[in-house]
């Protein structure tokens, strides 16, 4: 195996789980083992390159004519799937993606193997409805074209909307994840706080409401506490909350809430480091597992997540932290202060997850996917 072509609609400069873990997987798979590997993923900002390599991955962005809601529309994005899955000898899609039943159906099946990162969830109204069911019916066809269907956790497949009638094709991979560990703790500006953080795009499915509605919980509690809420508010796909967040802002505890923006790669590490519990109180299943959750682990922040199929497997897996009641604010906070008074019961948070996570095992689980899928 020598070439693999990625297909996402999105990738770097654009941030979301899907393109870190396309970019990650990309880079690993070059730069380990020598793959050529190409992305196709749309112009979504025509200010980017048609194609340049990143980081040793070849990267090719096809002509978007117009947008609806999260997705493009992009004809030529079909047109250059097929020329360069020729050249391929394994292509690998990442779903949810309109147009994957299509491009599933036009390019040879041997040799197609997907990820299915998440279930999609759209507000309610008529056409969002109507768009839910197509990206669900394009994830179907794809399902039953593919070679092999990759998730993150079996967890999260055998509780999706879609992909739990195809789990006879699944098979569980070790997700990409940054390699991080402690740093210089930047962000904690007075040792006789405690930190409690967020890092994510600011959208609905993250649950960062219940995470400001939690505060004046935990500060019963623990007075001494700080909320650092870190991720970007502006360029958001399908638009942000942030304004909506700020509305529900007590004037009593508001300075204790920090918005931090988009938060620069070579920060992350600190950021991290300066926490004493990372929370994750996402939602709905378009959160399907949570890379932060991980990356904070590595840095030796314990983790409080919500009890989503996957999202929790990362503290089921581990024992790293707690797991709180889906949108309920008073559990979350529960969950942040038992962390907290609790720290030493989580000093081997790092070695727990370098121990599950790490390139090898992610190279690894990948490779041994495409080889079976595609004899």
């Amino acid at each position: 195996m020598k070439r693999v072509l990625m297909i996402s609609n999105y990738y770097y400069p654009y941030v979301s789980g899907m393109t870190e873990y396309t970019k990650k997987l990309a880079e690993l798979l070059s730069a380990e083992r020598g793959i050529e590997v190409t992305v196709l993923a749309s112009q979504h900002d025509r200010t980017l390159k048609r194609e340049e390599v990143v980081n040793g991955v070849r990267v090719v962005r096809s002509r978007v004519l117009g947008k609806i809601s999260k997705g493009v529309i992009s004809p030529q994005f079909i047109r250059d799937a097929l020329r360069l899955s020729k050249e391929a000898d394994v292509v690998h899609l990442h779903l949810p993606m309109i147009e994957s039943g299509l491009l599933c159906c036009i390019i040879n099946r041997k040799k197609l193997v997907i990820t299915y990162h998440c279930d999609i969830y759209l507000k309610n109204s008529i056409l969002n409805k109507a768009i839910m069911k197509v990206m669900d019916w394009s994830s179907i066809l794809s399902f039953k074209r593919a070679s092999a269907i990759l998730v993150i956790t079996d967890d999260y497949a055998r509780h999706s909307r879609v992909l739990k009638r195809y789990i006879e094709k699944c098979y569980e991979v070790v997700p990409p994840v940054k390699e991080y560990c402690y740093s210089n703790p930047s962000y904690r500006e007075n040792e006789d706080m405690h930190y409690v953080g967020f890092c994510g795009r600011i959208v609905e499915e993250k649950g960062i409401d219940y995470l400001i509605k939690s505060v004046p919980y935990v500060l019963e509690q623990i007075p001494n506490t700080v909320f650092l809420i870190g991720g970007d508010y502006k360029n958001i796909v399908g638009g942000s909350i942030y304004s909506e967040l700020l509305k529900i802002m007590d004037e009593g505890y508001k300075d204790r809430i920090r918005f931090l923006g988009k938060i620069p790669e070579e920060k992350m590490q600190a950021f991290y480091s300066s926490l004493d519990v990372f929370t994750l109180p996402s939602i709905n299943s378009q959160e399907a597992f949570g890379l932060v959750q991980v990356e904070a682990l590595q840095c030796g922040v314990p983790v409080v997540a919500s009890d989503l199929p996957g999202v929790r497997q990362v503290v089921l897996r581990t024992g790293m932290g707690r797991i709180c009641k889906i949108k309920d604010e008073r559990s979350l906070a529960d969950c942040i202060v038992d962390v907290i008074k609790n720290k030493n019961s989580f000093e081997n948070a790092r070695e727990k997850a370098l121990e599950l996570y790490n390139k090898e095992k992610t190279v690894e689980s990948h490779l041994r996917v495409y080889q079976k899928a595609t004899i």
